[in-house]
C-alpha cells in the first residue's frame, strides 16, 4: 500500500471505530484491549471505496485488522507523550460535545413533541399568500424623475410591455415586454424587493417608482397570476409553523431551566471579567479562568468559559460594558449551559450511541493531535519544490474552464446568418440579447462560464472550442439541451435541435503547465503533505515495532471470519 493509503486508512479507523461485543471472537489484542470480529465489520461497513485494501480475501481482512490495532498502538502512544491532554484539543471536544447535548435535547424535547394542525396549514397557506404564484414584470430607468414620468404614463393607460421595450435598460426583460420568464411563488421570488413590494400586488397593479440596488429605478407590476395548490406548498408551510413553533418553546424552555436550576451570578467572578475589561486587560490567569461567574443546581459557568466564548463569537466589548457582558452570559453562554445540565438531568449523556459518537470523536481528535506533533518540523526547501514541479508537472496544468459569449437558436439556418451579421460587424452579444435561448446566460447577454466538471454535460462546446484562441468566432454547433435550459420566446415553440454559436473570451483547453513561480506556493504545499505522510509512517513504523511484544493476532478467528462470511 501506499504512505497516503495507509494514513488514510488510519483516519477512517478512527471515524467508524466501534466496541465489540461480549462473548464474540476476538480477532486480537494489544495490552488489555480486545479487537472483536464486530469492530472490524463496522470499521469495513463505513469505510469509503477510496480507502479499502486492494488486496481481497483473507490479505484484505489482515490490513483492516492492522489499521484497528495500529489505533489502539497510537491511542497508548498518545497517553504516554500526554498528548491526549493538548488543550486546544480539549476545548474543540468540549465544545463539539455540549453542541450534540444541546441538538439531542432539543431534538427529544422540542422539536419531537411539536405537532402541527391542519388547520393552521390551511390558514398560513392563505395569509401568507403562498395559494397564488405571479408573472411579473419590470420596467427599469436609470433616475428617479424617469420612473415617476413611467408612473404616470402608465397610470394614465399607456401599455407597461410598450414601454419596457422602449425604454427600459434592463434587456433581458425589455425584450419580452418587461415580464420575467414563468410564474413563481412567493419563496421563490429572485429579488428581495419583488418579494416585499411587488408579490403583494393584485394582477395588474404597479408600484411606485422603486429604488434599486445598483443605483438604477424600477416600476413593477403583476402582469398575471395562477393557483397554487396547498400540496405544492406544504413542506415550506409547515416548515415555517414549525420553526416558529421551536423557538417559541426553546424561549419558554429557556425561563423555565433559568428559574428550576436557580441559575445566579456570582459577583466575584462577574466583577473580575468587568474589572479586566474596563482596564482593556485580555489575559487572564489561570486561577482567574476558573472563577465561577454563573452557579446553577448542577453546574457552573467560569470566567474561562465566558472568555473563550466571546472570543469564537468574536464578541468585542467596548462602550457599556457591564450591560453587554450581563447580555452575553444571560442570553447566550447561560441559556446553553442550563440546556447541557438539563440534558444531563434526564440521561442524554449517558445514551449509549452518544457515549460511542463521543469516544469516535476523541480519537479522532485525537489523531490530529499526533499527526501534527510528528509532522510538526516538516521543512521543504525551494529546490525541493522545483524539483517536484519538474518531474510532475501535469499536476500543474489548469483544469479546463471556458467562458463563452454564446448565442443559442433553435435552427441551424438562423444560427448561420446571426454568425453572418457578427462577420459583417453586429455585436455578438447586443444580437443574444435579442436571440439566445440559453436560460442561464441570457442575464449577462450570452456570456456564461464552463467548468472542467461539466464538460460531459457540454461535450460538444468543450469538442468544438478545443485548439481556438481568445476571440474567435465558432459554430453553428449542435448541442443537446434540457427543457429547463431554454428560455421561452414570444411565438417560438420548443425544438428537437439546438444550434450554438459563441466566441471564446477565455479557455484554458490545451493549456501549458503554468510557471513555476506561479505555482511554488501549491508545489511546496505538495511536497510538504507527502514529505509529512512518509513522517508519519515511518514514526508509525517505529511504534509497530516498539509495541510488538503488546500485540497479539488471533489468526485462527480472522481466517474463520474469512471463511464463514465467504461460505
Amino acid at each position: 500500500m501506499t504512505i497516503r493509503a495507509v494514513a488514510a486508512l488510519f483516519l477512517g479507523t478512527f471515524l467508524a471505530s466501534c466496541a465489540g461485543q461480549a462473548g464474540e471472537p476476538v480477532l486480537a489484542e494489544v495490552g488489555d484491549i480486545r479487537i472483536h470480529a464486530s469492530e472490524l465489520r463496522h470499521y469495513e461497513a463505513r469505510l469509503a471505496e477510496s480507502l479499502r485494501s486492494k488486496e481481497g480475501g483473507l490479505a484484505g481482512r489482515r490490513q483492516h485488522l492492522q489499521a484497528l490495532i495500529d489505533k489502539q498502538i497510537l491511542i497508548r502512544e498518545a497517553a504516554a507523550r500526554g498528548w491526549d491532554h493538548d488543550p486546544d484539543m480539549l476545548r474543540k471536544l468540549q465544545r463539539e460535545w455540549t453542541n450534540r447535548l444541546v441538538e439531542e435535547f432539543f431534538s427529544r424535547e422540542v422539536s419531537a413533541k411539536i405537532t402541527i394542525e391542519e388547520q393552521a396549514i390551511h390558514d398560513r397557506y392563505l395569509e401568507s399568500g403562498r395559494n397564488r404564484a405571479v408573472r411579473c414584470g419590470k420596467i427599469e430607468v436609470r433616475s428617479s424623475q424617469e420612473a415617476e414620468e413611467i408612473v404616470r404614463l402608465l397610470e394614465g393607460g399607456a401599455d407597461f410591455g410598450e414601454l419596457a421595450r422602449q425604454r427600459s435598460i434592463h434587456r433581458p426583460t425589455a425584450e419580452q415586454g418587461g415580464l420575467y420568464s414563468g410564474y413563481v411563488t412567493r419563496d421563490r421570488i429572485p429579488e428581495p424587493i419583488l418579494q416585499e413590494r411587488v408579490y403583494v400586488l393584485a394582477k395588474g397593479q404597479i408600484t411606485e417608482a422603486l429604488s434599486l440596488p445598483g443605483g438604477t429605478y424600477g416600476v413593477f407590476t403583476v402582469a398575471d397570476e395562477m393557483a397554487v395548490p396547498l400540496e405544492q406548498v406544504r413542506s415550506v408551510v409547515e416548515s415555517e409553523l414549525r420553526r416558529e413553533k421551536v423557538q417559541a418553546r426553546s424561549a419558554e424552555i429557556a425561563t423555565e431551566l433559568w428559574e428550576s436550576l436557580h441559575a445566579r451570578p456570582r459577583e466575584d467572578g462577574f466583577e473580575c471579567v468587568l474589572t479586566r475589561l474596563e482596564t482593556e486587560g485580555v489575559s487572564f490567569s489561570e486561577a482567574e479562568r476558573g472563577m465561577v461567574m454563573y452557579e446553577f443546581d448542577g453546574g457552573t459557568v467560569t470566567v474561562g468559559e465566558f472568555v473563550d466564548s466571546a472570543r469564537e463569537n468574536h464578541r468585542p466589548f467596548a462602550r457599556e460594558i457591564r450591560d453587554q457582558v450581563k447580555w452575553f452570559a444571560e442570553s447566550i453562554l447561560v441559556p446553553r449551559a442550563l440546556l447541557v445540565q438539563a440534558a444531563r438531568n434526564i440521561g442524554i449523556d449517558r445514551d449509549p450511541e452518544l457515549v460511542a459518537w463521543r469516544r469516535a470523536r476523541e480519537e479522532e481528535r485525537l489523531l490530529v493531535v499526533i499527526r501534527k506533533a510528528v509532522t510538526v518540523d516538516t521543512q521543504v526547501e525551494d529546490a525541493e519544490a522545483r524539483r517536484f514541479y519538474e518531474r510532475n508537472m501535469r499536476l500543474f496544468v489548469p483544469q479546463e474552464t471556458m467562458t463563452l459569449d454564446e448565442i443559442l437558436v433553435a435552427g441551424r439556418d438562423d444560427a448561420v446568418a446571426l454568425r453572418n451579421r457578427i462577420e459583417r460587424g453586429e455585436d455578438l452579444r447586443g444580437l443574444a440579447q435579442q436571440h439566445s435561448l440559453r436560460r442561464a446566460a441570457i442575464p449577462d447577454s450570452g456570456r456564461f462560464h464552463l467548468h472542467w466538471f461539466e464538460r460531459e454535460a457540454h461535450e460538444a462546446l468543450f469538442e468544438a472550442a478545443r485548439g481556438a484562441a481568445p476571440g474567435d468566432l465558432l459554430g453553428p454547433v449542435e448541442v443537446e439541451m434540457a427543457t429547463h435550459e431554454v428560455a421561452s420566446r414570444a411565438g417560438a415553440a420548443p425544438a428537437d435541435r439546438y444550434y450554438s454559436l459563441f466566441r471564446v473570451v477565455e479557455s484554458t483547453l490545451g493549456a501549458d503547465p503554468r510557471p513555476f513561480d506561479e505555482v511554488a506556493p501549491r508545489a511546496r504545499a505538495l511536497v510538504r503533505r507527502r514529505k509529512r505522510d512518509a513522517a508519519f509512517f515511518r514514526f508509525m513504523g517505529e511504534l509497530r515495532q516498539q509495541y510488538e511484544p503488546q500485540v497479539r493476532v488471533h489468526e485462527e478467528n480472522l481466517r474463520a471470519l474469512v471463511e464463514q462470511e465467504s461460505g
